[in-house]
């Protein structure tokens, strides 16, 4: 997370600040940047161990694996996604494996839950037809979360007057 602060110091040619970024980017950033070169050869040697046991795991022929997308309820737009929520997608973005996230289902206030499809590598084939049968079966396409609806008749997200 440092370096891709670094890389966007030298596009925007000046200092990246805090104001620049999300606050969880900014976080994540501040502390990559008090790693030793050690604990940085740590990290990139559990990866390869976790990437080689998800390619075991693929081998030993399994087609497609579920999981929710989310750990928790999707958080209001413009505040901070909790790096817990992202326990179930953040180990294959490490890992580099295609996924999907696909809504099944819906919370009471309107909010889609994804359940994630993770397939082995090279598979985004198998994926995308799992997710196209699953969009048959159960479309999703004319729901709308209530901020989606609130943009697109302009009304407000929030009713700011009974607050």
């Amino acid at each position: 997370m440092s370096r891709n602060l670094t890389r966007l110091a030298e596009t925007l040619g000046r200092e990246v600040t805090a104001g620049d970024v999300e606050a969880g980017s900014w976080q994540r950033a501040q502390y990559a940047a008090t790693l030793t070169a050690d604990a940085y050869a740590a990290a990139l040697e559990t990866n390869t161990r976790i990437r080689r046991a998800m390619h075991q795991w693929w081998a030993d022929g399994f087609d497609l694996l579920l999981t929710p997308t989310l750990g928790q309820p999707p958080p209001l737009l413009g505040a901070p996604a909790a790096i817990a929520s992202t326990a179930f997608t953040r180990p294959f973005n490490l890992t580099g494996q295609p996924a999907i996230s696909v809504p099944l289902h819906w919370t009471s206030d309107g909010l889609p839950v994804g359940v994630q499809l993770v397939g082995a590598y090279g598979r985004e084939d198998l994926l995308i037809r799992t997710a196209a049968h699953l969009e048959k079966a159960k479309p999703w396409a004319s729901h709308r979360p209530p901020a989606a609806e609130a943009l697109a008749t302009k009304r407000p997200v929030i009713d700011t007057e009974a607050q």
